[in-house]
């Protein structure tokens, strides 16, 4: 892609002079204007949004909204501190710094065009957002605020939309169960709310067409451990009982894990439990959880940089890999 150095040249004139026609349009004369545009057009240049609000003296600062969680951090979660941390780098090595916002879940109304009002930031990544969100952010989409939304897109081609495959994930976990043997398996998803938890749901259900297996065993927990632990009981006692649990995010594997062996049931025995995710914790569980590993640092990184790049183009989709462990190998 062409940069403000080749327009410059094409054009003949200072990059300076490029950098006004894109971010002060009105001290620039028209002819001038005109050479630039045409330049820039020939070359197939985009301005960078936040390069421009930089230049107007903004705030330099890319602000991240993550869910504020009663009674627990979302820092402690590896899911929000990885993506923060590839995040974080990506924009460090740009001339940005990060800046945290916590958004209440369920909350009904955010007007995240304040922070660009007040110029605390020049660009906002939006983790964690419910379906609640999504007519103001359609608003703030159609009045150019910088945005990229991670983990919900406003629709599936959302231009500004960086995500793990979430659906193949789902595919995956439950073919491994399924080519395990496994025809009853219980999942255990997030809440519906969130976008993701759909695409999940997604995956799983692809999964069960193509392999034929019993009706569907849903159930709904909050991606805590003590969801997990909690529904354990509920699945254990379903009759018949599934040979296998598939649970949206590691923390709820876990949970379901504990309680099982606390019933004296083997994971990995007595039930195949898989996982999704990959964290350190799974990993060290005993027997070690199979599980889906999702490239957090990356996304957060992508995001970034779909921000900065300030143009259209397909969502980004990062790819997922099964880890398979002991959990799941009857």
């Amino acid at each position: 892609m062409a940069g403000r150095k080749e327009v410059a040249e094409k054009a003949g004139v200072s990059e300076a002079t490029v950098s006004r026609v894109f971010s002060s349009p009105d001290i620039v004369n028209a002819v001038t204007k005109r050479k630039v545009e045409q330049a820039a057009a020939a070359l197939e240049y985009y301005p960078n949004a936040i390069a421009q609000s930089f230049a107007r003296k903004k705030s330099g600062n890319i602000g991240v909204v993550l869910p504020y969680i009663p009674h627990a951090s979302a820092l402690s979660s590896e899911y929000f501190s990885e993506i923060l941390h590839g995040a974080t780098v990506a924009a460090n090595e740009k001339g940005y710094d990060i800046l945290l916002f916590y958004k209440r879940m369920q909350e009904a109304e955010v007007d995240y065009r304040a922070y660009f009002q007040n110029k605390k930031i020049d660009g906002l990544i939006l983790l964690g957002t419910g379906v609640e969100d999504l007519p103001h952010l359609r608003s703030m989409r159609k009045e150019n605020y910088p945005f990229v939304l991670l983990g919900n897109a406003l629709h599936p081609e959302d231009p500004f939309a960086v995500d793990a495959d979430h659906v193949s994930g789902g595919e995956k976990a439950m073919i491994h169960l399924a080519e395990q043997g496994h025809r009853t398996i219980a999942f255990l998803n997030g809440p519906p709310s969130f976008v993701n938890s759909r695409q999940r749901l997604k995956g799983v259900q692809s999964a069960w067409a193509a392999y034929s297996l019993f009706d569907p065993v849903v159930f709904t927990g909050n991606y805590s451990r003590t969801s997990g632990y909690e529904l354990a009981d509920v699945i254990l006692d379903e009759r018949p009982r599934p040979t296998a649990v598939f649970a949206a995010n590691d923390r709820m594997a876990i949970g379901v894990m504990q309680r099982m062996k606390e019933r004296h049931l083997r994971p990995g025995r007595d039930m195949a439990v898989v996982g999704y995710d990959d964290t350190e914790l799974g990993r060290y569980m005993e027997p070690p959880l199979t599980s889906v590993a999702v490239p957090f640092q990356e996304i957060g990184a992508a995001a970034i940089q779909r921000l900065l790049a300030a143009t259209e183009a397909a969502p980004d989709f990062l790819p997922v890999t099964l880890k398979i462990r002991a959990s799941s190998q009857l």
